[in-house]
């Protein structure tokens, strides 16, 4: 595992919304295995993120899969769920739409385009290739796309 230096410089890909802004973040679980955390977070004047009230969530292997395979376009939808929080995200036409709940009234969602779906996908293949032995972008594609053919 890396020194808890090197966590703060992990790679970060924010995106924009109208009403809100997410960030992926590379992170590693404390098994060493490389996830990606997900915060998302309320635009209340459409110019400012007010990141203090973030909802963050880390993601399982399976969950880094799932979403992975939603920006790949091998499956259409999947919801994260938590004891007090959870994240959806669903392909639409022209766009994949991803929401965050916690609590009671925090709901936070943005609808992210065709640009920002090839970024995410670039961003969460790299997480996949990074824990794979291979090392290989095609072996990981592929992969992906078989295990989400068992979530269809």
């Amino acid at each position: 595992m890396l020194a808890e230096e090197s966590l703060r410089d992990q790679p970060k890909l924010h995106l924009y919304g109208h009403a809100a802004a997410l960030c992926f973040e590379a992170t590693y679980k404390k098994d060493g295995f490389a996830t990606i955390n997900i915060d998302v977070a309320p635009k209340p004047d459409r110019r400012q993120v007010d990141w203090s009230q973030k909802i963050t969530l880390q993601l399982s292997s399976t969950e880094l899969v799932t979403m992975t395979g939603i920006f790949f376009g091998f499956t259409p939808k999947a919801h994260f769920a938590r004891p007090d929080k959870g994240i959806q995200i669903e392909r639409q036409p022209g766009k994949v739409y991803l929401s965050a709940s916690a609590g009671s009234g925090r709901i936070y969602g943005l609808p992210l385009t065709p640009g920002d779906v090839v970024r995410a996908a670039d961003f969460f293949i790299a997480r996949i290739v990074e824990m794979s032995l291979t090392k290989d972008v095609s072996a990981a594609i592929a992969s992906v796309r078989g295990a989400c053919a068992l979530l269809n």
